[in-house]
Parts: structure tokens; C-alpha cells; sequence
């Protein structure tokens, strides 16, 4: 088992620093100015690189690049003043040449802002950007050109937020958060390499709009080689999490998504996301509405992961610690071997697996709507007796024999000890399930309902184990063409079975219904059952 961690590692030649002798300023002064305000130094002194060196004070700094190769203009906004290699003079503004290999930016204490590039040239950087935050720091990347990785590390315990827009990482993106909240925005961009980050403690989110992640292993020269796995990892100490892979070209019809603006997201690649307790155990609080807005802020106790119009072209594995939860898929293809629309992906080039979902103690709500699994959906709620809601609308889901569910598995799902709901319904393909259902529940009142509102849904085979409790199974337009096994325990169960299209759908092959010790009630409707394979038991 990989490890979700990694140790943000810059490259040694980048480390060092390369010692010189006395050498030609290489910086236009601008502008004079002695006010009191928060002082930067602006450090030149390593060949190839630019060094911001803040202070106390809460700096605002603005760094882009222009036409010429290896040139920067540093500003100092609200305020704040540059020094040049540790001298005594000030400026405004200051233009430095010859920067090929790393930026590496220190504000130090207070509330700092650094903002790299504009949109009237791509700033590009020969290698790494470095950059460390303090107190309530503020990182935005606009139309850049990273040449290497990209390393974000915090020491302190306080406030943090990146913004990444039109910009590309060439290699890894690194990002270790101490305590307290965060905020990671990545729009219309391209990380050739890995994602990954570590938040600490407090209320997070992360939101991947528009973005491609991982594509250098498929792409670079020579084909693809092994490829990282993960490609993405999100680890969310305790607190509440919005983690988001959205684009949002279509209209909302779920209530659930945030708004995204740009291209489809993909990442190649498996996605691992940890989510860590919510609250103290015993003060989680009321669980989200299930079909209400997904919150753009986290006002509520909840961990919330989205995947909108997203492509995934590898395993999802998602651990959620104690407290409620919301995982909603739509108009996606998680666990795919091929990447929809305008990307060609080589022949061996798919790592598609399952889509994994363990969950602690709280309330769980699961979506899926008009999206594929190829690989299977495990879907585990834990322990505890909050309950659950599971709806999978217009979906397919299994298929391939080969991910780590195993033969003939496209769905395994585990109740708690409250009142689960898992519902699959249509409102225009219809649902199909290659392989087997497998449901199981604890005790608690659970319903189950295949529904077919404007198509069949399609199962290869249905196991299901209810616990103690009053629950139903309710089938209508559904087929199960090879094996039926209901177990009912003490409750007053129903089992009902219905048809209202032209051609009626059946329950094919082997069938046991066992209705448990209690007053159950079963009804069957223009349903095709083969009775030579039929036994039902009723105590």
C-alpha cells in the first residue's frame, strides 16, 4: 500500500547555494521611495535565482516576467518597499535580469500577499517556485510557466489560500499546510505531474476547475513509462472539506454542484482523498439535505468531495474519518480506461480501477447521475446508526473483471445500524450493472429501490441482506438476468415487484427470498419470474 504522503523535495542543484564572486548589478531602479512601511529584500546573490527575503509586517508584492528571457519586475504594492541584496536603499520597483533557475519566496510574519505573473506576458520560471507562508498568507499564480515543481510548505498555524489560473506546472505540485483553514483554487491549468496536498487541522477546501493532472506520463517523448500512483492525493486533517473536480459547462440539475467555468477536467491517474473527523465525537451536527446546494463556504459540519464532468483514468479511493458526508458524481467517468471527447490515450495507457468510499460515523450521502465506474463502486458507511442516502441516476457501473472488487462485482455496499435509503432511478438512458449487487444493511428501517421511470434498468444479479428492522425492496421496469438472493431478518418486510412497460422485465435464473420472522408483505405484478428456479420463504 502507497503511501498518501510524500516529502516536498526540491532538486539539489536548486538547494545549493552557488557561491560567486562580486559580479555587475544586475537590477533598473525605478523609483526611490523611504516610507514606514513592511521592507522586502530582493536577493540576487545566488546566480539563476530570486530570493524575496519579508519581515513582520503584512507585505503585498507582485512579481512578473516580460519578453526578455530571464527578466522580472518586482512590485511592492500598499506600501510595501524592496531592498536590493540586503542594501540600505528602497524602491518601488525593481526590474531584475538573468533569473533562469528558482524563485523561492519568504515573507515571513504577517499577512502577506505574492502575486506571480498578469495576463500581459506568460511569466515562466526555468525551474522551481519555492514558496513559504507564515501567518494569513495569500499565493496567486496567473499565466505561468513553472519549468520544474512547484513547493508551498506553511510553519505556522494560521490562515492559507492559493490561487493557480491559467497556468502550467511542468513536473510536481507540492503543497504542505499546517493547521487552519485553507483554501486551493487551480483554474483552466495544466499539472503535468503529481498533486499533492497536506492540510492540516481546520476547515478546507480545494477546488480543481478545468485542470488536467498527470499527463506527462503519457506524453512525454518515449510513451508512457510507470506512472505515479497516486497522481492526486488530498489529505484533509479534522475539520470540515470541499473537494471539487468540476467544469460545469452544463446546467445544474442535481442542487448539489458548485459553479466551475472552463474545460473538462482530467486527471491521469488514480485519486486518493482523506478526509479527517469533522467535531469532537458526540457533537456532529444535523446531516445535510440531500438534494440541496452543495455550500461554497463550509458553514456546516460536513466533508463534501464532487466530481463534475471529470475524467479519471485510474482508481478513486476515498476515507472519510468520523462525521457526515456527501460524494457526489455526475456527468463523469471515474475509474475509466478511456478519456472521453478530444484526448487520445495510448493502447496501454489505461490504469482504470474501482471507485472505493469508507466512511465513519455520520450521516453519508452518495450521487451518482449519468456517469461511468468501469472498475465497480464499494461504497462502505461504517459503523454507528446515523443512516445513509445512496442515488444512482441514469449510471453504468461495472464491467471489467480485473480491478481490485474483483470477478463479477459492480457494486458492494455496507450499511450502518440506521436508516439507509439506496435508490437507482432514470430520467433518460436508464442504469446498467455489470455484474454483481451486492447490498448489505444493519438494522434500522432501509429501503431499497430499483425504478425505472422511462427505460429498464439492467442487473446481472442481486444479493442483498437486510437486518432487524421494517424494510423494503421495491422493484419496478428492473431486470436481473441471472441470480436473486433477498435475506430478510425480524421486521414487518416488503417485497414488491411491478411492471408498466409494453415488455416486462423479469427476475431470470436462480431466485431465494427469505422474509425472516415478522408479517411481511410481498406483491408481484406483470413480472416475469421463472418458477422453476423460485423459492421463497416465509416464517
Amino acid at each position: 500500500m502507497l503511501s498518501l504522503f510524500r516529502k516536498s523535495k526540491k532538486p539539489a542543484q536548486s538547494l545549493r547555494r552557488k557561491q560567486q564572486a562580486r559580479r555587475r548589478l544586475r537590477a533598473e531602479c525605478l523609483e526611490d521611495r523611504r516610507l514606514l512601511a513592511g521592507v522586502v529584500n530582493v536577493d540576487t546573490t545566488v546566480v539563476g535565482d530570486l530570493t524575496l527575503d519579508g519581515d513582520v509586517s503584512s507585505n503585498r508584492i507582485a512579481v512578473h516576467g516580460t519578453a526578455v528571457p530571464g527578466q522580472f519586475v518586482v512590485q511592492g504594492e500598499n506600501g510595501t518597499l524592496l531592498t536590493l541584496d540586503g542594501g540600505a536603499q528602497t524602491f518601488a520597483s525593481l526590474t531584475i535580469n538573468g533569473i533562469t533557475d528558482d524563485i523561492i519566496v519568504e515573507l515571513g510574519n504577517g499577512d502577506d500577499i505574492f502575486t506571480l505573473g498578469d495576463n500581459s506576458n506568460p511569466t515562466e520560471i526555468g525551474e522551481n517556485l519555492i514558496i513559504t507562508n507564515r501567518d494569513d498568507d495569500t499565493n496567486i499564480l496567473l499565466n505561468v510557466d513553472v519549468g520544474e515543481d512547484l513547493l508551498i510548505s506553511r510553519t505556522d498555524i494560521a490562515y492559507s489560500e492559493l490561487q493557480i489560473e491559467g497556468s502550467i506546472i511542468r513536473h510536481n505540485v507540492d503543497i504542505d499546510n499546517n493547521n487552519g483553514d485553507t483554501k486551493t483554487d487551480i483554474s483552466g491549468s495544466e499539472i503535468e505531474g503529481t498533486l499533492f496536498i497536506v492540510n492540516g487541522n481546520g476547515d478546507d477546501v480545494v477546488v480543481i476547475d478545468a485542470t488536467s493532472i498527470g499527463a506527462e506520463q503519457f506524453f512525454r517523448p518515449g510513451g508512457p513509462g510507470s506512472p505515479a500512483d497516486p497522481v492526486v492525493s488530498i489529505v484533509n486533517g479534522d475539520g470540515s472539506s470541499l473537494t471539487s473536480f468540476t467544469s460545469a459547462n452544463d446546467p445544474d440539475t442535481t442542487g448539489f454542484l458548485p459553479t466551475g467555468t472552463l474545460a473538462r477536467p482530467t486527471i491521469f491517474g488514480g485519486i486518493n482523498i482523506v478526509n479527517g473527523d469533522q467535531l469532537p465525537p458526540g457533537l456532529i451536527v444535523a446531516p445535510p439535505t440531500a438534494g440541496g446546494a452543495t455550500p461554497t463556504s463550509l458553514s456546516v459540519a460536513v466533508d463534501i468531495v464532487v466530481f463534475n464532468q471529470a475524467d479519471v483514468l485510474g482508481h478513486l479511493d476515498i476515507e472519510n474519518f468520523d462525521g457526515h458526508t456527501e460524494t457526489v458524481i455526475v456527468d463523469s467517468n471515474i475509474g475509466t480506461d478511456t478519456k472521453a471527447r478530444d484526448t487520445v490515450v495510448p493502447v496501454n495507457g489505461g490504469y482504470g480501477d474501482a471507485v472505493e468510499i469508507a466512511n465513519g460515523d455520520g450521516f453519508d450521502l452518495f450521487l451518482s447521475q449519468n456517469s461511468t465506474m468501469q472498475y465497480g463502486l464499494s461504497l462502505n458507511n461504517g459503523t454507528g446508526s446515523w443512516g445513509s442516502q445512496t442515488d444512482i441516476r441514469d449510471s453504468e457501473i461495472g464491467g471489467r473483471d480485473t480491478g481490485s472488487l474483483g470477478v463479477d462485482a459492480s457494486i458492494i455496499f455496507i450499511g450502518d445500524d440506521g436508516d439507509d435509503v439506496f435508490n437507482v432511478s432514470d430520467s433518460a438512458g436508464g442504469s446498467t450493472f455489470d455484474g454483481m449487487v451486492m447490498l448489505t444493511f444493519g438494522d434500522g428501517e432501509d429501503s431499497v429501490q430499483f425504478m425505472g421511470a422511462t427505460s429498464q434498468i439492467e442487473i446481472d444479479m442481486l444479493d442483498i441482506d437486510f437486518g432487524a428492522g421494517d424494510d423494503m425492496l421495491f422493484m419496478e421496469n428492473a431486470e436481473v438476468k441471472s441470480m436473486v438472493r433477498v435475506l430478510f431478518l425480524t421486521g414487518v418486510d416488503t417485497l414488491e415487484l411491478r411492471t408498466d412497460v409494453d415488455f416486462p422485465g423479469g427476475l431470470l435464473g436462480t431466485i431465494l427470498v427469505d422474509g425472516g420472522a415478522g408479517a411481511d408483505f410481498y406483491h408481484v405484478d406483470n413480472v416475469l419470474i421463472p418458477f422453476i428456479n423460485f423459492d421463497i420463504f416465509i416464517p
